[in-house]
């Protein structure tokens, strides 16, 4: 930027047949094989450019708009090609802006400023950047950080900041040929502006907006500015606060399919680096609910967060981020990396994060935040972006220098943590209801006896006592009121260990996960993702916890000599739903193996 920092319906409700909605379904025999978290190969976008945002369009061609430059992909982001821009972008320079959207119908909206501190044009495309249709002065003269978005085949939005700082808020009900300047914002507004959204059933616009605010009184915070393109007054209909302090750069905002909004900051951490908070809104923005901060960035310093989000409770934030701590653009000796933070249940109150380095090493030094972002030094003095596709795969794009301080260029990549997303929206104005959760255990046959260990999603997590054997086999089991119809998979979100299979039980009651390779010393989460019921209920994720420590039989996260006299005291006496944790290499019997077993363990590992 150039002023300072520009930085399913699967519910009959009684009128739908169970037939008409089969095709939404999977039955047992059609489950999407559990997948890993894949590999992470970043990609290389080009060279030229900054700032990159990134979208996807409904025909899955991926594009990401580096102020003057536009590049797209027509491989799932395997490979990049630059995108013939239209003349009037030629004349843009580092310090200028630009915004993309696509709509429904595929059109590409790619509109910017020109030269620096110019016009504000509207370009659209077509045939992905082959030929275009410009309107080269949507708003004359001394304009500053647009956004755009287009959500329907007719209707398009634009917002600028007119003179750096009045809002001119545009509509377009032509695909973008043509441009109506609703209002201008009166008084001085903030230029600091993030991405403009619009849910699937709401007529309001939505903007994450930094307040600084003009009186002692006022405190700076991150805001939803919400417009009202259908209303008689101000189309500034509101700011509301989100209760997250101003982020470093500028701010991001996502909306699930369902209608959740998400927005993220960073604030400082208890060793004096930034932490990741992100807080999610049911209301547009009315009410808040400020989520714990990401534990990966409770100490070191994290910067330029951007959040993302896909079907119910998923999200991702992709953030910059280095072990030290201390002021970014203070930090001159610092290792950056790019990292991406992911939950699956980001609708609960304590979402579980699988943290995963996109890439190490994108830069060393200071990370600029300010209007000095110019020339050489305009690394990461700029936004990053995200995105979730509807497969429910991660889209990321960031900046990085060769080597941490050697030649710029524009990095990518994608993730599919989980099985395949098939969530599909309801009807406007129709609740699908979430699956209900009865118990989740830990499943392990001792000889001709199966005994279920406890595994609560809340409160205090589950311990795991008995052995895994020489792969670290476990079986998770979740039981739902409802008998299941489907369930799209099963992937481990947070820990160490792989799902090998899973399956809808004998009992359809029942989801079986079979985990392997657990290491012993740790909280693993499992998630389920897509679940189905046959009351009409529908989860996008359903997670559980289980601590693993061997030999902890009293459960109180360590291995001493407590489960040793236990185990004793258990020793000879007949297997039972009493006394099964004391059968810790499961073979049916409590004797001195066990004792021997929980001895070993004593003192090895504990869990907080």
């Amino acid at each position: 930027m150039k002023f300072f920092l520009t930085f399913v319906l699967i519910l009959s409700i009684g009128v739908l047949s169970a037939g008409s909605l089969r095709h939404r379904r999977r039955s047992a025999a059609q489950q999407i094989a559990p997948t890993s978290p894949a590999v992470v190969t970043p990609v290389t976008v080009g060279t030229k450019g900054n700032e990159p945002i990134i979208a996807r369009a409904p025909d899955g061609t991926l594009y990401i708009s580096a102020l003057q430059y536009l590049y797209h992909s027509i491989d799932n982001g395997a490979t990049w090609v630059a995108t013939p821009r239209p003349p009037e972008a030629a004349q843009l320079n580092l310090a200028s802006d630009s915004s993309i959207s696509i709509d429904p119908g595929n059109r590409l909206y790619f509109t910017f400023d020109y030269p620096y501190a110019g016009n504000t044009a509207v370009c659209t495309s077509d045939d992905k950047g082959d030929t275009w249709f410009c309107n080269p002065a949507v708003v004359p003269g001394g304009t500053d950080r647009m956004w755009i978005v287009a959500p329907t085949n007719s209707t398009a939005y634009e917002v600028t900041n007119e003179g750096l700082y009045e809002t001119a808020f545009l509509s377009s009900t032509d695909r973008g040929v043509t441009w109506t300047p609703k209002a201008v914002g009166s008084g001085v507004l903030e230029p600091q502006s993030g991405p403009l959204l619009q849910g699937r059933c709401s007529n309001k616009v939505l903007q994450p907006v930094k307040i600084y605010g003009t009186s002692p009184s006022d405190i700076p915070e991150l805001k939803i500015y919400v417009y009202d393109p259908t209303g008689s007054g101000s189309i500034l209909s509101d700011a509301r606060g989100t209760g997250l302090p101003l982020p470093l750069a500028l701010p991001s905002g996502s909306l699930s399919p369902d209608g959740v909004l998400y927005t993220s900051s960073e604030e400082a951490n208890i060793v004096g680096g930034k932490q990741v908070v992100v807080a999610r809104s049911n209301d547009e923005g009315v009410t808040w609910t400020k989520l714990p901060p990401i534990p990966a960035t409770t100490s070191g310093t994290a910067a330029f967060t951007w959040v993302a989000a896909g079907a119910p409770g998923h999200i991702g934030v992709l953030y910059y981020y280095t072990a030290d701590n201390g002021d970014p653009g203070t930090l001159v000796t610092s290792n950056w990396s790019a990292v991406w933070a992911e939950s699956f249940d980001a609708d609960t109150a304590t979402p579980t994060w699988n943290v995963t380095t996109i890439e190490s090493l994108i830069h060393t030094g200071a990370i600029c935040i300010g209007a000095d972002c110019l020339g050489a030094n305009r690394f990461a003095g700029d936004f990053i972006s995200a995105i979730i596709d509807p497969a429910g795969a991660g889209h990321m794009t960031w900046m990085r220098r060769a080597n941490g301080t050697g030649a710029v260029s524009i990095g990518y990549a994608r993730i599919q943590s989980a099985p395949t997303s098939t969530y599909i929206a309801p009807p406007c104005g129709i609740t699908i209801p979430p699956v209900q959760l009865s118990t989740v255990v830990s499943r392990k046959t001792h000889g001709a006896q199966v005994h279920n260990l406890p595994l609560p999603v809340t409160g205090p997590h589950g311990i795991e006592c008995r052995s895994g054997g020489a792969n670290g086999h476990h079986t998770v089991v979740f039981k739902f009121a409802d008998t299941l119809t489907a369930v799209d998979g099963a992937s481990v979100t947070s820990g160490s260990g792989q799902v090998q299979s899973a399956t809808i039980g004998a009992d359809a009651h029942e989801y079986l996960v079979d985990l392997i390779n657990v290491t012993n010393g740790q909280y693993i989460f499992v998630t389920l993702h897509g679940v189905h019921d046959s009351a009409g209920g529908f989860s996008n994720a359903v997670s559980a916890p289980m601590g693993v420590l061997q030999g902890d039989t009293n459960a109180d996260r360590s291995v001493n000599s407590a489960d040793i006299s236990q185990t004793k005291a258990q020793s000879g006496q007949t297997l039972s739903g009493s006394n099964y944790r004391e059968d810790v290499n499961v073979d049916s019997q409590i004797d001195s193996a066990d004792i021997s077993a929980v001895k070993a363990a004593s003192g090895t590992a504990s869990l907080p």
